[in-house]
């Protein structure tokens, strides 16, 4: 299987960009959907880091809540998160598991 890395330097190499001389009137619509193509992904690594990085962030403030819930040290504050995000104040997924 082809990684998407290795996907995008193929198609590189094969497909010039727009404003290169070589690419004739025929090829021009081709050689500039591959620049859109390479923009979107681009822009789809940089959102993918972005939304893992949130995820790790929400994964250690979720924990942080479980472990106040499991010594009883809730505050007013998390009380108000919980509520907020309709969970009961007793709630602890891994003893569901």
């Amino acid at each position: 299987m082809i990684t998407l890395k290795e996907a995008v330097n193929t198609l590189d190499g094969v497909i010039p960009p727009p404003q290169n001389k070589m690419v004739d009137h025929e090829h021009f619509p081709i050689a500039a959907a591959w620049l859109e193509c390479k923009k979107a992904l681009a822009d789809y690594e940089g959102m993918k880091d972005r939304h893992d990085t949130l995820m790790r962030r929400w994964e250690g403030m979720v924990e942080t809540i479980r472990q106040k819930i499991d010594t009883g040290t809730l505050t007013i504050e998390d009380r108000h998160l919980l509520d907020a995000l309709n969970l009961p104040h007793e709630y602890d997924r891994r003893a569901k598991q």
